[in-house]
C-alpha cells in the first residue's frame, strides 16, 4: 500500500491484534505440554461450517474420548472487567477504555456450534467445557454481573490445567471410541479451512489502490526489475533468482488462489508473457481452460515449499 494510506494505522492495529492471539496461543501450547494424558488431541485455529452455511472457529480444541474442551484464548494487558449482563469485556489500559464482546459467550457459541457439527457428521455428542485463557501475565481480572460459575471458567495462564484436571476427574466414563476418535481426527482434518480475507469488505480498500511488483530481498524497495533470467534491484543492485516468489504469494493472499498469465504479468511487473508462462510452468501448478483463458491454481503447501 502506498505509504500515507489512511487505512494503514488500523489495518497495523489488527495485525497487533492477530499476533498476541498468536502468542497467546502458543502459550497455551507450552502450559499442555505440562499434562501427563496420553490420549488427548489438540487442534488450534480450527475453522468448520455447518449444513446451514454457518461457519466457527475454535481457538484451541482440546478432545479426548471421554470429554471435549474448547478454549477461547485472549493475550491481553491492563485492567479487564467481565460483564456477563452487558455481555462485554472492558479492558482500560494507559487511560483508554476499549469494549468487546464476551469471550465467554464466544466459547458458549462455539460449544453450540460444534454440537451441531457433531450430529450433523454423525457422532455423539460428549460432554463439552469451555474456558477462557487470559495469558498476559500483566493483565488484572474484574468481575461485575458475573457469578462463581463463570468466573471458574476464566483462567489465568497456569490455572488451565488446574482446570483439564479438574474435568479429568469428572468425567471417568468414554463416550469415543479409538476407532471413533481416528474418524473424527481425519474428517477434522478434511473439513478444516482457512478462512478467506477480503480486503474489499473488511477495510472498504480497492484492489486499484494495492501497490503491485516484487519487493528487494535486501531493501525492500518495491519494484524489481527481470532480466535474463534474474530480479534485479534499481537501488540497492540485489540480484535474485526467486524474489518473485514472496510477490506470487502476496497475490495468493491478496487476490485468491486463482491466476492468468495476464495478472502474473500485471502483479510482478514484467511485460513478456513467455516469461510469466515459464515462471508459472516452473511451479508445476493445476490448471483450468486453455490458453489466454487458462488460470493456474496456487496453494499455501507450494509457499511453504518454495518460501
Amino acid at each position: 500500500m502506498p505509504p500515507n494510506h489512511p487505512k494503514i494505522p488500523i489495518i497495523e492495529e489488527d495485525s497487533r491484534k492477530r499476533e498476541a492471539g498468536f502468542i497467546g496461543e502458543q502459550k497455551l501450547d507450552r502450559l499442555l505440554t505440562t499434562h501427563p494424558q496420553k490420549d488427548y488431541h489438540m487442534f488450534n485455529g480450527l475453522h468448520l461450517g455447518n449444513n446451514n452455511g454457518s461457519t466457527f472457529q475454535i481457538d484451541s480444541f482440546i478432545y479426548c474420548p471421554r470429554y471435549f474442551l474448547i478454549t477461547e484464548v485472549k493475550n491481553m494487558n491492563g485492567e479487564l472487567t467481565f460483564d456477563r449482563q452487558a455481555g462485554q469485556l472492558i479492558q482500560r489500559v494507559d487511560n483508554k477504555q476499549i469494549g468487546y464482546e464476551d469471550p465467554l459467550l464466544q466459547a458458549e457459541f462455539q460449544v453450540r456450534q460444534l454440537k451441531i457439527w457433531l450430529i450433523q457428521n454423525g457422532f455423539p455428542v460428549p460432554p463439552i467445557e469451555h474456558l477462557v485463557m487470559m495469558s498476559h501475565q500483566n493483565c488484572v481480572l474484574r468481575f461485575l454481573n458475573t457469578d462463581s460459575h463463570d468466573q471458574y471458567r476464566i483462567c489465568r495462564g497456569r490455572q488451565v490445567i488446574f482446570r483439564i484436571e479438574d474435568f479429568d476427574v469428572k468425567y471417568k466414563h468414554d463416550v469415543f471410541t479409538p476407532a471413533m476418535m481416528r474418524k473424527l481426527t481425519k474428517l477434522l482434518l478434511k473439513k478444516h479451512f482457512e478462512p478467506s480475507f477480503d480486503i474489499e469488505k473488511i477495510y472498504r480498500i480497492s484492489r486499484s489502490e494495492l501497490l503491485n511488483g516484487v519487493h528487494c530481498p535486501i531493501c525492500r524497495l518495491l519494484g524489481m526489475i527481470y532480466y535474463q533470467g534474474w530480479w534485479i534491484c534499481p537501488t540497492c543492485g540485489c540480484k535474485s533468482k526467486d524474489a518473485w516468489l514472496p510477490a506470487l504469494r502476496d497475490y495468493y493472499l491478496l487476490h485468491g488462489p486463482w491466476i492468468t498469465n495476464q495478472q502474473f504479468r500485471e502483479f510482478l511487473g514484467i511485460e513478456s508473457g513467455d516469461v510469466a508462462y515459464q515462471h508459472l510452468k516452473k511451479l508445476n501448478l493445476k490448471t483450468s481452460g486453455n490458453n489466454k483463458q487458462r488460470f493456474y491454481h496456487l496453494t499455501w503447501d507450494l509457499f511453504n515449499q518454495y518460501v
